[in-house]
Formats: C-alpha cells, structure tokens, sequence
C-alpha cells in the first residue's frame, strides 16, 4: 500500500524539465542504435515510429493521470470536446507542452475526408538536434513524434494510421515544418459517432 501511495505522490509532483542537451543525446543514441539494425531510410524511419508508439501509450496515462488524479481523462471531461476532435485537441495542446514544453502549432481538418486530420509542428524538437548525414537525406527524425500521436490515439480506442510529412518552409533556408497526418480507421469514426450522438 505505501509503495502505491509513493508512486501516486510521484505522479502528482510538479513536472520538471528535461534539459534539451540531454533529450538530444539519449534521442540520438536511439536513432544510432536502429540505423544499425536496419539497411533502408524507410526501414529506421518505422523503427522511429514503433519506439514513439510506445512512448505515447505510457504518456497518456502519465499525463491524464497526473492532470486529473481519480477523475475522466481530460478528453473526456467535457461534454462538446469528447471524440476525435477533443483527443486530437488534448494531444495538440496538453500532451505537446508537456513533452516537448510548447503546444503544437496547429490542428486541422483535411478536405480529403471526413477521417483525415493533420497536426502541425513548425519546429519538430527531434530534428534540430539532429545532423542528418547527406547519405540519409530523406530522414525525418520527426516518424518518433508520428508514432506518440499513434500510440496515444490507440491508447485512448481511436486506432489511427499516423505519418510525418515534412514541408519546406518557404524562407529560402530551407528548413522544413512536419505536418503529422493522421486517418482515423473505421471504428474509431463510429465511435466518434456514438459519442456525438450521447453529446447531442
């Protein structure tokens, strides 16, 4: 019993921040470790991705509990926010300033479809760290932050095909902003229905 009370005290402390030169170093360490194990881009980007799955699925407890300790998951705590559009707002505003202490840039629906939805970064905290060598140009480190958003959504039961697409920004210095875009599998848009409908 005293173990739980110690670890719910744990949970509760106020957050405290990682240095950058230290998240950069062990983020380094991993991206150097799958490149390693893996002969293609395509092939190290996935691996980025399955390690941020795993990632999201312990921060959402992590941050949904420490938030609202005892009480609904703050997706979930308020009537209009509740389905898709809530979770992608929490993940927006909530999970992103706690993890990488700034909210994320911007939320959209696409007008591809129904099911489409993008979330910007114009700054990807994991790729200004990182030197990309010229043989690995296509590398987007950002497939790690694709696969929080991916496991974070899973977590919560809306199952979700998340990749990062990075943009050129066009200041002539070539620097790119990710646009992580996520669709929404069948279920989880029926799910997202029910939940709308309960609301209405």
């Amino acid at each position: 019993m005293s173990s739980f009370a110690n670890l719910k005290t744990q949970l509760q402390k106020p957050q405290t921040q990682v240095s950058l030169s230290a998240f950069s170093h062990v983020f380094r360490e991993l991206v150097h470790y799958y490149h390693g194990r893996v002969s293609r881009i395509g092939d190290l980007q996935d691996k980025l991705q399955e390690a941020g799955e795993q990632v999201g699925y312990r921060m959402l407890e992590f941050i949904a509990y420490r938030d609202r300790p005892g009480l609904s998951p703050w997706w979930q705590s308020q009537e209009s926010t509740r389905g898709i559009i809530g979770m992608l707002s929490f993940i927006k505003d909530v999970a992103w300033k706690s993890m990488f202490g700034k909210v994320a840039d911007n939320l959209q629906k696409s007008v591809e479809g129904d099911s489409e939805y993008m979330i910007h970064d114009n700054d990807p905290i994991v790729n200004k760290y990182i030197s990309v060598p010229s043989e690995m140009g296509s590398l987007d480190c950002a497939s790690f932050m694709a696969g929080i958003i991916k496991g974070m959504l899973d977590s919560a039961g809306f199952g979700a095909e998340v990749r990062a697409v990075p943009v050129e920004i066009e200041d002539g210095s070539k620097r790119c902003r990710t646009v992580f875009v996520i669709n929404f599998d069948q279920k989880a848009m029926e799910l997202d229905k029910f939940i709308s409908s309960k609301n209405s």
